[in-house]
């Protein structure tokens, strides 16, 4: 069984996804996975620093395989 590769996004207000309720919007993010056909996995956080990316980033390294993406 194959599974897809993973879009990872780490940022802050501008890579925030929508809310459930909004389901007209689909962000650049969404549009992005979709063309390389990977899954999204969203770890942005509003109003969050480059040090809450870090962490983030440092957190995810051991799930990560060599075909996933980050941005």
């Amino acid at each position: 069984m194959s599974t897809r590769s993973k879009l990872y996004i780490v940022g802050d207000s501008f890579t925030q996804p929508p809310r459930e309720e909004d389901t007209s919007y689909f962000p650049w993010f969404t549009r992005l996975a979709s063309e390389m056909n990977m899954d999204v996995v969203n770890c942005s956080g509003m109003g969050t620093s480059q040090d809450f990316a870090v962490q983030q980033l440092s957190g995810l390294m051991h799930v990560m395989t060599k075909h996933d993406k980050i941005i």
